[in-house]
């Protein structure tokens, strides 16, 4: 199942922004681009964003350019990101406390 029934790719950032919980500030705010360029984007008044735009919103909401902009069907082991790196993004712990938390699951699921 996917949360995306639009294949424009704003109507797809919007869609995995709302999914992710975020409001199009707090998007703005994690991802450094204006929330005026993030509304364009999103209503189509936008319709050739960058690579690298593209790429910092995928990477905010942990998504993968392929699942923000593809069918966003399956995602391999090798497309999530790393537990570390989704735990600052996600939760906005610090990298330390990332690497805490990070530590103590793997021990629990011994994957160390």
């Amino acid at each position: 199942m996917t949360i995306f029934g639009d294949t424009s790719p704003g109507r797809r950032v919007k869609a995995a922004r709302q999914h992710a919980g975020l409001s199009l500030r707090g998007l703005a705010d994690k991802t450094g681009i204006s929330p005026s360029y993030l509304s364009k984007l999103e209503n189509a008044e936008k319709t050739n964003p960058s690579a690298e735009i593209l790429q910092r919103i995928a990477e905010t909401l942990s998504l993968s350019l392929h699942e923000l902009l593809g069918d966003g069907s399956a995602r391999t082991q090798g497309d999530l990101p790393e537990l570390r790196d989704y735990l600052c993004r996600k939760f906005g712990v610090s990298a330390d406390k990332a690497d805490a938390i990070a530590v103590q699951i793997e021990e629990t699921l011994n994957i160390t």
